[in-house]
């Protein structure tokens, strides 16, 4: 072998060691650094663990005085809202509820004739859901519906009302309001996704 090759390998050989040791040396130490991938892989130990669980005699239990079922949420998120004494519900096929509070029964039923995606909104005299398609429902607080909007794409979220505006937000990242007394289109907000 020649010098020359040689340098080039003492020099490559001397390189790795050194980058090793910074590696090493920048870890603390072996144990360190096993700890240290042990802890990112499967979560460090709490440094307060939780008090011990004890014995109590529960005061009250808990029952279910009634129930109602609108139907499947499919993969959408549907929460009831509740005014007045009253809940109102709705299921992605379409199905709209107003219910008794207290006794959970039924005072109206409307079939929205098309899939829903976006939950109840109440505002004054106002029962609003939203569609796949775009479309924002408003009904009034008896059923009847009052008007029909479109806006750009998918309602994601539940309508909500402020200052007769209704707001909503759409699956391409827009917030529109809506004029609560008609759904004409009052602003759009765009942002980018």
């Amino acid at each position: 072998m020649s010098k020359l090759n040689f340098n080039k390998l003492s020099l490559r050989l001397i390189s790795l060691l050194a980058f090793t040791g910074i590696v090493v040396g920048g870890c603390g130490s072996i144990t360190d650094m096993k700890t240290d991938i042990s802890e990112r892989m499967f979560g460090r130990e709490a440094e307060n663990p939780p008090a011990e669980l004890i014995e109590f005699k529960p005061t009250a239990q808990p029952k279910i005085i009634w129930n109602a079922h609108v139907g499947a949420a499919k993969d959408f998120d549907f929460t009831p809202a509740v005014d007045a004494g009253a809940i109102y519900a709705a299921g992605a096929t379409g199905e709209i509820v107003k219910l008794d509070a207290v006794s959970g029964r039924q005072t109206w039923q409307v079939d929205a004739g098309e899939t829903l995606s976006g939950g109840v909104g109440l505002g004054p005299n106002l029962v609003l859901v939203g569609t796949p398609k775009g479309y924002v429902l408003a009904y009034d607080q008896a059923g009847k519906l009052l008007w029909k909007s479109k806006v750009s794409s998918e309602v994601l979220s539940v309508p909500r009302v402020a200052n007769d505006i209704v707001v909503v937000r759409a699956g391409d990242s827009r917030i529109f309001g809506l004029n609560a007394a008609d759904g004409t289109r009052k602003w759009i907000y765009e942002r980018a996704t």
